[in-house]
């Protein structure tokens, strides 16, 4: 099984300038949470992040600090969507072939 992060939008409803992935939740930004809860599901086995391209290099130094094995890849967001769901539809094409 794949899991896919839409992690290209912007925290502005609650009240940040950051990417609201990016954003502190006990004490780790809220993507810790999603990453450590795919690396201990046992049926995920690749991650995908939609990500704006300025969030990768900070993505990428929270990645490395965390112990995981599943393969992790980048997918670049795109600037502007109606919805959300727009944009991961349109990504899912990048998923690895699961057959």
């Amino acid at each position: 099984m794949h899991f896919l992060i839409p992690a290209a939008g912007m925290g502005r409803r609650m009240g940040s300038d950051r990417n609201k992935i990016l954003l502190s939740v006990l004490g780790h930004p809220l993507i810790v949470w999603n990453l450590l809860a795919a690396e201990e599901a046992e049926r995920i086995s690749w991650i995908g992040i939609i990500c704006q391209p300025g969030d990768r290099r900070e993505l990428t130094q929270i990645i490395e600090q965390l112990p995981l094995t599943k393969p992790v890849t980048f997918i670049a967001g795109a600037i502007a969507a109606k919805t959300q769901s727009i944009v991961v539809c349109g990504h899912c094409r990048i998923m690895p072939n699961m057959y």
